[in-house]
């Protein structure tokens, strides 16, 4: 999986102009990243393989840029979006818990449930804490205030529909059902 941190910070200087390598690395260098440069241009190179960049050649440089200039939605507002639309704000909460979890396989904080934009009024959960699990998140950057306070997920059916959604967006998939009428070549 890509360093989400290392990521944005790439995508934000990219988004402001094309950039060389080396141009990169200082730009890096000066948000507390020591890479090497054949580090850098492996994970650009990853980049491109991904669609997210452009490699354009500059001789002696090569340069890149960004192939989309589009906001990279985060999974708290990709799972915050599909849960607005397959459930009324009564469940939203509980769904978005058991949908997060699925995913991260742990249990979910209140803060989590923030960023998804759901309203947690209606969560009837038992709410604990677990401040080494905070601790773990917060030294890989997720920012779980102090005293915040997590929900257990369970797994269920709905959650699978909001997955196969996600990842439906996600892939751009078509969705085709079985029920779609069938046309002849007379008919169209």
């Amino acid at each position: 999986m890509l360093n989400s941190s290392l990521f944005h910070i790439i995508h934000k200087k990219l988004e402001e102009n094309e950039l060389s390598i080396n141009a990169l690395y200082k730009a890096l260098k000066e948000e507390g990243f020591k890479l090497h440069k054949l580090d850098i241009r492996g994970y650009l190179r990853a980049l491109e393989d991904l669609g997210y960049v452009e490699e354009r050649s500059v001789p002696p440089a090569k340069v890149f840029k960004l192939k989309h200039v589009k906001a990279v939605e985060s999974i708290y507002e990709i799972v915050g979006k599909h849960v607005k639309r397959i459930s009324n704000e009564r469940d939203e909460g509980e769904l978005t818990i058991d949908a997060l979890g699925m995913v991260l396989k742990r249990p979910v904080f209140k803060e989590e449930l923030r960023r998804c934009n759901v309203s947690t009024v209606h969560v009837k959960r038992e709410a604990k804490k677990d401040e080494e699990l905070r601790t773990v998140l917060n030294r890989n950057g997720y920012g779980i205030p102090e005293g915040d306070v997590c929900y257990e997920y369970e797994d269920q059916c709905r959650s699978a529909e909001l997955l196969g959604s996600m990842i439906g967006e996600i892939m751009n998939v078509k969705v085709v059902s079985a029920k779609m009428k069938q046309k002849r070549l007379e008919e169209v």
